[in-house]
């Protein structure tokens, strides 16, 4: 796994209701009932003894096994608390994690007791109402003790997340662009292209394949891998409306608890902002109000999600066969209707008319190991599920996907013609040395559809089919013509038949937009310099990277 992915892995962990840290390392919160109402385990499947040996280095130091180890009961500590990449890291990830910390130390970045304890006080797991509730934050340790974890464990945990958050954000630091460079690029941004392109589009081309069943058979068995069925998963939902719990919310909607929602939530009142100063409260107390309910709705509305998947949980895990009779008893305690999903595509838009794709995931997990989903918000209500019937997905039979391998078999053999009737004009085109005779053969060319267009890479964009044209114009010179350029509907030929210098005359007005343009670049430039050394200076056991 790349540092990048595993950049992108930390930022996924984190972002959902706001962004706290650093100001640009945002967090996906997965909130996971199993972890924070449910005693469970700790433990990681290794080598067994051992955990001195050396099984890599980073930067220069050794790696040993006992610290991946560690890296993975912090993951699965943070999994826990809902803010993990998943369970069951494997020492490839938990080593990717630990460089990065490493990285992060030899740029002399730490992290203070202080901002953790600042960071778990903003955590919305840890939160009532809006505020941070010591209760929450106890129930979620004497849990981690009873499951073999410590609070010590978790601290240490959040902590390398953090020093892993301003290690990327030290590489997104502003980079200094000099005027020399801004001249440069906007130079070479604002050139203007005139261009002509030969479409030799495949469609044209279907017409001169031939259906051959034989060959059909052949291209399929070439291709097998692409053709699979669809897994399919059938659940039971029950479903919590927000609306349901609209009286518990009015009731809670006292003058106290609304002003503390409006302090803690400016956000949500800046539309109502006049003349670039916010309102005070008195001002918008009625839409204060109804902010204030209708999130207490949906925080309610998850809070029972919450208790009735854990009753679910045990309840299912002990009853065999005898799953769907408890789940819908437990579902007739909450007077909750059990939805039957029927049997529904991995791949599919919605569950019916819940378009969720996080609830279908949970549903195919759940499926392998505790039958019930966590607690999923979809529209206005959030579902819990009990997944009943899974069928995985299989390798499809030429038999089941026939039409599909026809029309594609078809679709490639047409793409072949075109390509070689480009191929053939390029040669021509080729042999023509005079400019001007160029062009008038690459007008008469037949075969395909010739289209012109102007853009340039400053905004005027060209259109989005003849953007491998547009590519290849940029390196030509006028009159010359493209290598055959592969593009989706058939492949292109492209010529160019102007280049027009930058007009500099709004410069200067642009220069500061530029600056911060190319600053932004450069940032991109830094991150590829690092991971490039990332990769080179990180190195993992071979064998453990099988484990």
């Amino acid at each position: 796994m790349a540092p990048k992915m595993i950049i992108k892995k930390l930022n996924t962990m984190f972002h959902k209701h706001s962004r706290w840290l650093f100001g640009g390392f945002t967090i996906v919160i997965i909130i996971s009932f199993m972890g924070f109402l449910t005693p469970g385990q700790f433990g990681c499947d290794g080598f067994g003894s051992g955990s001195g040996m050396t099984v890599g280095t980073a930067f220069g130091e050794k790696v040993t096994l006992g610290d991946l180890e560690q890296i993975r009961r912090e993951n699965d500590v943070l999994a826990r608390a809902g803010m993990s990449m998943g369970r069951d890291m494997d020492y490839s990830e938990a080593f990717q994690r630990y460089c990065l910390e490493v990285a992060a130390r030899r740029q002399g970045l730490a992290v203070g007791d202080a901002e953790v304890i600042d960071f778990v006080k903003k955590f919305p797991v840890f939160q009532e109402n809006g505020q941070y509730s010591p209760a929450r934050y106890k129930e979620f340790k004497e849990n981690l003790v009873r499951a073999g974890g410590s609070d010590e464990l978790f601290v240490e945990a959040l902590r390398g997340v953090l020093l892993s958050a301003k290690l990327q954000n030290q590489l997104g630091y502003n980079r200094v662009v000099t005027d020399g460079e801004l001249e440069a690029f906007y130079r070479r941004d604002n050139v203007k292209y005139d261009v002509k392109t030969a479409i030799f589009s495949t469609d044209a081309y279907l017409k001169d394949v031939k259906n051959d069943p034989a060959a059909m058979k052949a291209y399929f068995d070439e291709h097998a891998g692409n053709y699979r069925i669809s897994g399919k998963v059938a659940a039971f939902l029950v479903e919590f409306p927000n609306a349901r719990y609209l009286k518990e919310a009015e009731a809670k909607a006292t003058d106290a608890e609304v002003k503390k929602f409006f302090d803690t939530r400016p956000q949500l009142f800046v539309k109502l902002a006049k003349d670039s100063k916010m309102p005070e409260f008195e001002a918008c107390r009625k839409e204060a109000k109804a902010e204030f309910i209708k999130a207490a709705c949906r925080d309610l509305a998850m809070r029972h999600a919450y208790e009735f998947a854990a009753a679910a949980y045990d309840a299912v895990s002990e009853a065999g066969d005898g799953r769907a009779e408890v789940f819908r008893k437990l579902a007739a305690k909450e007077k909750a209707e059990v939805v039957d999903t029927g049997l529904v595509d991995f791949n599919a838009p919605a569950i019916g008319k819940i378009s969720s794709p996080e609830l279908l995931q949970n549903l195919i997990a759940a499926f392998d190991n505790h039958w019930v989903t966590n607690p999923v918000a979809a529209g206005e209500s959030v579902f819990v599920g009990l997944a009943r019937e899974r069928i995985p997905e299989k390798a499809a039979t030429f038999n089941e996907v026939s039409a599909q391998v026809a029309a594609d078999y078809r679709n490639a053999e047409a793409t072949r013609l075109a390509t070689e009737a480009a191929a053939k004009a390029e040669e021509s085109l080729a042999a023509i040395e005079d400019g001007t005779a160029r062009l008038k053969a690459f007008n008469e060319l037949k075969g395909c559809t010739i289209r012109e267009f102007r853009f340039s890479p400053a905004g005027e964009f060209p259109p989005m089919e003849l953007f491998p044209s547009a590519g290849a114009a940029m390196r030509l010179n006028v009159d010359e013509v493209s290598k055959v350029l592969p593009a989706e509907g058939g492949p292109q030929l492209a010529i160019l038949l102007k280049r027009t210098p930058a007009d500099m005359k709004d410069f200067e007005s642009k220069k500061e937009q530029l600056r911060s343009s190319l600053g932004n670049m450069k940032r991109e430039l830094s991150i590829g310099v690092f991971e490039e050394e990332f990769m080179t200076q990180c190195q993992l056991d071979p064998k453990l990277v099988q484990r």
